[in-house]
C-alpha cells in the first residue's frame, strides 16, 4: 500500500524557552532601538542572569509591505541585497528579561525594502543555546513607491492599454506625493553560462533602446491610477521617482508573450463571490476571458462534479453559479477553460482559469475540550476531563498524548489538525490535459551525490555512549465517549520537571476535531544537573548542579548532596545552600571517569537530616580510543594450550571486549574479524560498501 521512512536521532530536549516581549515596528539608520526578550524555564520560572549572543545583518524582503499585496516597490531586477552588520552578547536581569540594543549605523545602498534580521541565541545554565529569529522592516529611505499592474502576468495584449496603480509609503503610512515617471523601451539580450558543473544555464540583461512616455502625477493617499497609452510590440520598463530619492520600476511586455505560438495556455482571469462556503450554498463565479467564444465551466474534486457551457464576449464579465451539494465535500475546484471562436486572430487559441472552493460544514467539526490542573508535582497522576460536542446517536472516540513542550520545540511540532487534514484544501484529482503542453520536452537536473568518507561519522564511538535520559511521550488508546459526550484520560508523570503539552483528536462517524493546552510538572524543590553526553576513561569534565526553591518553600539551611556509581569520582561532594530571597543555586562539579560502564549519579537536598528531594541522572563512560582489531594467523602443535592471556600482549591492549578463536585443518583467512572490522568503519558510502562485501 505504502512505504514511509524517518530518521531517529539522539537529541537533548531543550530546558528553556523565549518569547519577544517587545520589538519595534520598524527601525531607521542612526536610530537606536531595543528589542525585549523574556527567558524563563518550561516550568514558567524566570531564567536569572541569562547569557546571550546576537548578530544583526540585512536583507532584502517582498513581504515588507505585506499590507499591500501585488505593490512593487524597489528597481525591478535588482540583485537581492544580503549584508551582515555585527555582532554582540549581552547579559539578561533577574527576572529573565534580556535587552538587545539594536543600532544601524548606515545606509543601505538599494532600492529594495529591507529587513533587520535577528538572530538571537540564549544559553541554558549547562551552556546549551536556544536559538530565535526576528524579522524587523528596516526604512533605509525616506519613502517607498509602489506599483501594483492592473493586469497580470506581466504583460499586455496589443489593444490593451496597460494601466498601474501608485502609491507612495512612508513609515508605512501613505502619503501624497508627486512623481516623474516615464516608460522605457527595452531589448532583452538571453545569455548562456556553464553554473559550475556539466551544465549550463541563461540569464536575461536587458539594454535601454528609448522613452517612448513620460510624465508627471501626483499619488494621493489612495491609489493612483496611472493609464498609459497602446503599445508595440515589446519589452518596456516602467520607472517612477520623486524628489526625495526614491524610485521604483516595473518591467513587462506587451503583445507577443500571448501569441499563438506560446506553449502554454493563456490564463483566465476568474473570481470567486467568498472564500468560503456552506452546503446548500451558491457558487458565484465571475469570468472575464480576453476573447470571444464559448467557456466551459467544471465543478471537480477527484471527478467531474457538475459543468455548464457559457457564450462569452471579449473582455466583458461573465457569470456562473452551482448549487453545492452535500455529497461533494470539503474541497472542490472550479475549472472554466475557454476557447477563441475566431483562431486567425492574434494571441493564444486558449485560456484556463482555475479556483479552490472551500466548503465548511459545521456537522464535520467535532468541539473538543480537555480540562485538568494547571500545574501538577512530578511522580504524580494526572487527570484530563474531556467533552466532545457529539450527536447522541453517534459513537465518538478520543485518543489524548502529552508530550514534552521541549522535545516539540525541537522541530516546532503543532498539534494535529484532523479537521485541516480531511476536509480542507486537497490536490485537485482531475487532470488537464492540453496538446500544447504534451508537445513540450522537459528536463531536469541529476540529483547530486556526495561521495567519500565521512558520509556517516561518529558510527564507531556513537553506540558506546548509552542514553537513559527521560523523554516524557505519554499516550492514550481510543477512548470512547459516553452518551453525553465525556470520558477520562489519566497518566501517570514519572520523575520530570518541565511542561507537557496535552493534545487530544476526537473522531465520529460525521466529523473530527482537536484541541491542545498545556500543563506545568514542577515539584517545590528541583534539581537539575547538566552533563557531558559521555566521558571516556581518564577523562574530566566540568559540570554544574542546579537547585531551584519554589516561593512556598521555608527559607533556611539546605545541603545538596552528591552520589555517584563507582565508575565516577566527583568533586566535590556536598553544597550548603542558604535559602532566603535567593531560590537558585548553581554549583560547579568535577567529573572524573575511573572505569567503564554507565554510571548513575543522585542529586539529593536535605534539611535537618530529612530528605526533601531527590533526582537520578546517567552517564555512560567508554574507551578512549576508537575499536580497533587485532588478528594472529599460525600453526599449533595437536594437543597444544590456548590461553588468551598470552595470545593477546594485554601491555599493548586495553578494555578487550571480545578475543576469538577459530581453528582448521585447513589454511585460514581471518574472515570473521575482517567482515566484523568493516561493517565496524563509520564512514559508509559507495565505496566502502562495496568493500564491505569482501570478506563474504
Amino acid at each position: 500500500i505504502g512505504t514511509l521512512e524517518f530518521l531517529v536521532q539522539d537529541f537533548i530536549p531543550p530546558k528553556i524557552e523565549i518569547k519577544a516581549l517587545k520589538k519595534p515596528t520598524l527601525l531607521k539608520p542612526f536610530a537606536t532601538q531595543k528589542v525585549l526578550l523574556e527567558a524563563n524555564y518550561l516550568t514558567g520560572e524566570p531564567l536569572p542572569k541569562a547569557k546571550a549572543d546576537y548578530t544583526l545583518s540585512l536583507r532584502s524582503s517582498k513581504t515588507v509591505f505585506a499590507k499591500y499585496k501585488g505593490y512593487h516597490f524597489g528597481e525591478d531586477g535588482k540583485k537581492r541585497f544580503s549584508q551582515f552588520l555585527y555582532d554582540g552578547a549581552v547579559v539578561g536581569e533577574s527576572n529573565g528579561t534580556v535587552t538587545i540594543p539594536l543600532l544601524i549605523d548606515q545606509v543601505a545602498d538599494t532600492s529594495l525594502p529591507l529587513v533587520a534580521s535577528l538572530k538571537v541565541h540564549v544559553l541554558e545554565p549547562g551552556g546549551r543555546g536556544i536559538t530565535r529569529y526576528f524579522a524587523i522592516p528596516y526604512l533605509n529611505q525616506d519613502g517607498y513607491i509602489g506599483i501594483k499592474p492592473k493586469f497580470a502576468y506581466e504583460s499586455v495584449d496589443l489593444n490593451e492599454k496597460p494601466q498601474f496603480d501608485l502609491i507612495y509609503l512612508k513609515e508605512f503610512a501613505p502619503v501624497q506625493s508627486s512623481v516623474k515617471w516615464r516608460l522605457i523601451e527595452e531589448e532583452p539580450h538571453w545569455n548562456w553560462r556553464s553554473n559550475g558543473s556539466d551544465d549550463w544555464e541563461y540569464y536575461v540583461t536587458y539594454e535601454d533602446i528609448k522613452t517612448v512616455q513620460k510624465g508627471e502625477i501626483t499619488i494621493n493617499k489612495e491609489p493612483t491610477l496611472l493609464a498609459l497609452d497602446k503599445l508595440g510590440w515589446g519589452s518596456y520598463r516602467l520607472e517612477v521617482t520623486n524628489e526625495s530619492g526614491a524610485i521604483s520600476s516595473y518591467r513587462f511586455s506587451s503583445g507577443y508573450s500571448q501569441g499563438a505560438s506560446k506553449a502554454s495556455p493563456d490564463r483566465l482571469p476568474l473570481r470567486l463571490s467568498k472564500k468560503e462556503y456552506a452546503p446548500g450554498d451558491k457558487i458565484t463565479a465571475e469570468i472575464t476571458p480576453k476573447f470571444s467564444g464559448p467557456v466551459v465551466v467544471h465543478i471537480a474534486s477527484n471527478t467531474i462534479l457538475a459543468s455548464k457551457e457559457l457564450q462569452a464576449k471579449a473582455g466583458k464579465p461573465l457569470s456562473v453559479s452551482f448549487t453545492i451539494n452535500k455529497e461533494w465535500g470539503g474541497s472542490l475546484y472550479l475549472l472554466a477553460s475557454a476557447f477563441r471562436a475566431q483562431s486567425a486572430k492574434l494571441g493564444a487559441s486558449r485560456a484556463i482559469g482555475l479556483a479552490h472552493v472551500r466548503v465548511v460544514n459545521p456537522k464535520n467539526r467535532v468541539k473538543l475540550t480537555i480540562t485538568h490542573p494547571k500545574k501538577i508535582g512530578s511522580k504524580s497522576r494526572l487527570k484530563l476531563n474531556l467533552q466532545a460536542d457529539v450527536a447522541k446517536a453517534s459513537k465518538a472516540y478520543v485518543t489524548v498524548a502529552a508530550v514534552d513542550k521541549g522535545v516539540l520545540n525541537l522541530t516546532r511540532y503543532k498539534t494535529p489538525n484532523p479537521y485541516s487534514y480531511f476536509f480542507g484544501q486537497r490536490r485537485l484529482g482531475v487532470q488537464l490535459r492540453d496538446l500544447y503542453s504534451e508537445l513540450i520536452k522537459t528536463s531536469g537536473e541529476h540529483a547530486q551525490f556526495d561521495v567519500g568518507s565521512g558520509d556517516m561519522e561518529g558510527g564507531q564511538n556513537a553506540p558506546v555512549a548509552t542514553n537513559k535520559r527521560l523523554v516524557v511521550a505519554l499516550f492514550s488508546r481510543a477512548v470512547q465517549l459516553d452518551k453525553s459526550g465525556k470520558a477520562e484520560v489519566e497518566f501517570d508523570i514519572p520523575d520530570y520537571q518541565g511542561a507537557l503539552r496535552v493534545m487530544g483528536v476526537a473522531w465520529s462517524g460525521d466529523g473530527v476535531g482537536s484541541f491542545e493546552s498545556e500543563v506545568v510538572v514542577k515539584d517545590p524543590i528541583t534539581t537539575e544537573l547538566y552533563l557531558p553526553r559521555f566521558l571516556s576513561v581518564g577523562d574530566t569534565a566540568s559540570s554544574l548542579a542546579q537547585a531551584r526553591f519554589d516561593k512556598s518553600v521555608p527559607a533556611g539551611k539546605y545541603t545538596l548532596k552528591v552520589a555517584s556509581s563507582d565508575t565516577l569520582d566527583i568533586v566535590p561532594k556536598e553544597f550548603t545552600l542558604d535559602v532566603g530571597s535567593k531560590r537558585e543555586f548553581r554549583e560547579a562539579l568535577n567529573i572524573r571517569a575511573k572505569g567503564l560502564g554507565d554510571a548513575n549519579i543522585t542529586l539529593q537536598v536535605f534539611k535537618d537530616g530529612k530528605k526533601l528531594a531527590s533526582r537520578d541522572f546517567g552517564l555512560a563512560s567508554r574507551v578512549p580510543y576508537v575499536k580497533s582489531f587485532a588478528r594472529s594467523v599460525g600453526v599449533v602443535d595437536g594437543g597444544a594450550i590456548l590461553d588468551t592471556k598470552t595470545a593477546v600482549d594485554l601491555k599493548k591492549w586495553l578494555y578487550l571486549s571480545n578475543i576469538g578463536v577459530q581453528l582448521s585443518s585447513a589454511p585460514l583467512l581471518a574472515i570473521e574479524s575482517m567482515k566484523e572490522s568493516l561493517i565496524n568503519y563509520c564512514c559508509r558510502c559507495g565505496e566502502q560498501t562495496t568493500s564491505r562485501g569482501f570478506a563474504f
